[in-house]
Order: structure tokens, then sequence, then C-alpha cells
């Protein structure tokens, strides 16, 4: 996996034994956390490209990680397709140390997870494959694990859902429906239909005042529905929308909230948000 450090334009490679099923990159961007196929986890240097500690108690590829806002704690998960066992741990990133760890049970197999703000909980998401989809809040110290949000249906998973800065606000999609809801409470702040397939990825500004929503399907071979969906956070009134000739398979707001940095299978696109009041 190669890195450009965005002051100096260097190239930086960082190499683990297999491949690199998902990362992280620290707020400051000077740490990256890979997990890999090797059923290990590993947090590095980006500026040196140097192994700084390895997490290895997983017993299946590494799904997913995530880093707190100070990189000095770290998520990772495993699930054995398609039904499980799994399990997310919590490590600390400078000494490698476990921290905690939640399995499976109870309440379905662990797709996701993510620090929340303030970082004393964790978010987990759970139930894929048939089972009825839910958001959790985790206390590593107590162990203490209480349902936040369920979606309505037998059989709605979440997906994908995204946290704001502040750990206030969750935006979550199930089924072909977008909600905002109160990540202490659950309750629903608005929610509204995505007329089209372009809702594989959520993200949230850092200011919290925008959201968008984009993604894309193909038919054919030819790829529709190509977009990306600009939303105002409090209302989910839709303010804007970019088109591509392919489908996104992700997109972020830039810090400083004027650009969207996305992703297609074949480019990666700079778009400028026009001025919105």
């Amino acid at each position: 996996m190669r890195t450009v450090h965005r002051q100096s334009g260097q190239m930086v490679s960082v190499k683990g034994p297999g491949g690199i099923m998902s990362f992280a990159v620290s707020w400051d961007g000077t740490r990256l956390l890979t997990g890999g196929v090797d059923k290990t986890a590993r947090f590095w240097d980006l500026q040196t490209g140097k192994e700084l500690s390895s997490f290895t108690k997983h017993t299946d590829r590494v799904y997913g990680v995530a880093l707190s806002g100070d990189g000095s704690r770290a998520l990772s998960w495993h699930s054995h397709f398609p039904k499980g066992p799994g399990k997310v741990y919590l490590w600390d990133t400078a000494t490698g140390q476990e921290l905690g760890s939640r399995d499976d049970a109870p309440g379905g197999m662990v797709t996701s997870a993510a620090f929340v703000p303030g970082e004393t909980q964790i978010m987990l998401n759970r139930g894929s494959f048939g089972e009825k989809g839910r958001l959790c809040l985790w206390d590593p110290k107590t162990g203490e694990e209480k349902p936040v949000v369920t979606p309505p249906g037998n059989n709605s998973n979440i997906f994908p859902w995204t946290v704001s800065l502040k750990g206030d606000r969750i935006l979550l999609r199930y089924d072909q429906t977008l909600q905002l809801v109160n990540a202490r409470t659950g309750a629903a702040l608005w929610d509204g239909r995505i007329q089209t397939f372009a809702g594989g990825v959520l993200n949230i500004s850092l200011d919290g005042r925008l959201a968008l929503s984009c993604g894309g399907a193909s038919r054919g071979g030819k790829p529709f529905d190509c977009y990306i969906h600009v939303l105002d956070l409090e209302t989910g009134r839709e303010l804007c929308r970019f088109e591509a000739d392919d489908v996104f398979s992700g997109a972020v707001f830039t810090r400083d909230g004027k650009h969207i940095a996305a992703r297609t299978h074949k480019n990666m696109i700079l778009y400028e948000l026009p001025q919105m009041d």
C-alpha cells in the first residue's frame, strides 16, 4: 500500500504479509492502521513507513479497522463469512495491549464499529446476512452494551452509517431510507427515501452542516444512478448533486468544507461545492 505525505508530497510504502482488507488514517495524518488478510491489524508511522505495533488475536482476515481521534486507541474486527462467529477488539496503539473485546453474542454479528467522539463508548453495527440490524453503544470499561437504533422490518440491515464529529448525530441507511438520529437517545430527527441507488457511502462534513450519500449500480455492465447527493444535515433537504459515468466507491468532504473528494472504479475526482447559505 502506498500513501502520499500531504505536506512533502513524498510517497511512502507500507508492506505487510498478504493483502490489506481495510485501513484508517489518524486525524493528523501521521499514523495508519491496516487490517490484513493475514488475520493481523498493524499500526504504522506514515512519515517513515515503519510498523509501530501489531495486533494478532484475530482468527480470520481483519475486515475493518478504526482509530480514535488522537490515535491512541484502535478498533479492529473480523467475522467468519457468512454467519460468524466474529469479534471486535479494542487496542492500545502504543503498547499493542488489548483493552477490551466483544463477540457476536448477544445481538447478532458485528459488521462494523466506530469510536463515538468523546471516545468513552464505541458504536457497534450488529446484524447481517438476513439478520435484523441494530446500532449498539458498548462501554469497554463496564462491558455494558445497549441498543441505540433498530430499524423497522424483520430483515432491515443498517448499511452504511456514519457519526458526526461532535458525536451527537448518526446518519444511516436501511433499505432505501436515509435517517438522521440522535446518537444518545436513538430518536429519529428526519428520514427520507433515496430515489436512486446512490446510497452505498455516507459522510458528514466536519462542521456538521452537510451530508452526502453516493454510490450507483450496474445493469448489463452499464453503470447507472452514479450520483453524489449533497444534503442539509439538519433537514435532509437535497442541496445539489454530482453525476459520474461510473459507480462511486467512496466520497468525503474535505477539511475546509469546500470540496468533495470522490473515487469511482476508474478515477479520483475533486468536486467544488457551490456556495450554500
